[in-house]
């Protein structure tokens, strides 16, 4: 592609793609998604959903040259950073979710808050910048964070609805 061309505008490389990718995950979490995790006991759906925290070391790209060389580094160490305390917090989520501690929950709850905030950080950054330097990470900023936030509003959710079914399941 010749160098001359100009770059295509921010609201089509970044904001369509990803607003696309949400409306498509949310389809799918309402014709498909939902109804089976209501079908499951209340630790497998919860099982079910935490395993895509485990799958947020894809952020450590920036780290190493998934994104242009303008990227900032400070941001490059807040998507690690956040990718680091996800992946960790899912993973004892999982152990505890696994053994039916009591304590899951409150690790759910914190990889809750702690992706959210991680989170808006990232879509700031985005838009903020219009991601001028997102390099190959374009990918996980358009397609892989949203399946994130649909898993985060989908864990609130189900944590907010099943809190009594939660609790007699885990014990301990």
């Amino acid at each position: 592609m010749p160098s001359d061309l100009p770059m295509p505008d921010f609201w089509i490389t970044y904001f369509l793609p990803l607003t696309l990718t949400l409306l498509t995950l949310a389809l799918l979490c309402v014709w498909w998604v939902v109804p089976y995790l209501r079908r499951q006991n209340p630790v497998t759906a919860l099982t079910i959903l935490m395993v895509v925290g485990v799958f947020r070391n894809v952020d450590f790209g920036p780290l190493h040259g998934t994104v242009l060389p303008e990227f900032p580094d400070a941001v490059r160490w807040i998507l690690a950073g956040g990718a680091l305390a996800a992946v960790l917090l899912s993973l004892l989520a999982l152990g505890l979710l696994r053994w039916r501690s009591k304590h899951a929950v409150r690790v759910v709850w914190l990889y809750l808050i702690v992706n959210v905030a991680y989170s808006l950080a990232t879509f700031a950054y985005g838009f903020d910048s219009q991601a001028p330097h997102l390099g190959g990470h374009w990918y996980i900023a358009t397609f892989y964070l949203p399946v994130v936030v649909v898993q985060l509003v989908l864990l609130f959710l189900f944590l907010r609805r099943d809190r009594q079914q939660l609790a007699a399941n885990l014990t301990a």
